[in-house]
This record gives structure tokens, C-alpha cells and sequence, in this order.
């Protein structure tokens, strides 16, 4: 397979200084996949070091040379959230407690 080459848009340096500025961990394990290519490294040698998959690094290092940092934030896409009532555990806890002699 053919090695993905990132391209010339931020120095190590500017790598780097993003990975520490940034407080969201999805976008930090994005930018220390391209600065790990950058500094040479293998798609086998990322795999290990970040415990992503091969597509993974493919997609970020593809939308990176396509658009920049700004390719690699996370965005919510506005999927349905399940947002549990306490109703709901209030009755399994009394069920539980009805249980408990059985």
C-alpha cells in the first residue's frame, strides 16, 4: 500500500504548540497522528503508538491535506442523544428492592 504523505501546511513546531493548546482529546489524537507522520513515521509505527486503526490515519491524513487543522475538530453532527429519566431508575431500584428476598 502506498504511503500517505502529509502535506506542507504547519510546521512540527505549530504541531505541537496546537496538541498543547487544545483541550478536546479527540482532536488532540488527530494532530498527533499527523505530526507523527511528519516526523517520519510509519502507518504501522502510529497504529502502535496511538492504538488507531490504519483507516483512521488514512481519513485524518486525508482530510488534513484536503483542509488544514480545521478538517480535524470534532463536529457534533447533530445525531439523537438518549437522555435518561430519573423515573426510570427510580423503578428498577424499586423493582430491586421487591426482589431482594427472592
Amino acid at each position: 500500500m502506498k504511503r500517505l504523505e502529509i502535506k506542507n501546511l504547519h510546521t512540527i513546531e505549530e504541531l505541537k504548540r496546537e496538541i498543547r493548546e487544545t483541550k478536546d482529546g479527540r482532536y488532540s489524537l488527530r494532530l498527533r497522528c499527523i505530526l507523527l507522520r511528519k516526523e517520519g513515521k510509519s502507518t504501522k509505527e502510529i497504529q502502535e503508538s496511538l492504538l488507531v486503526s490504519r483507516d483512521f490515519i488514512a481519513r485524518w491524513i486525508r482530510r488534513y491535506n484536503e483542509k488544514g487543522l480545521e478538517a480535524l475538530k470534532y463536529r457534533h453532527t447533530g445525531g439523537k442523544t438518549e437522555v435518561w429519566s430519573i423515573k426510570y431508575f427510580k423503578e428498577l431500584f424499586e423493582e430491586l428492592d421487591k426482589n431482594k428476598g427472592v
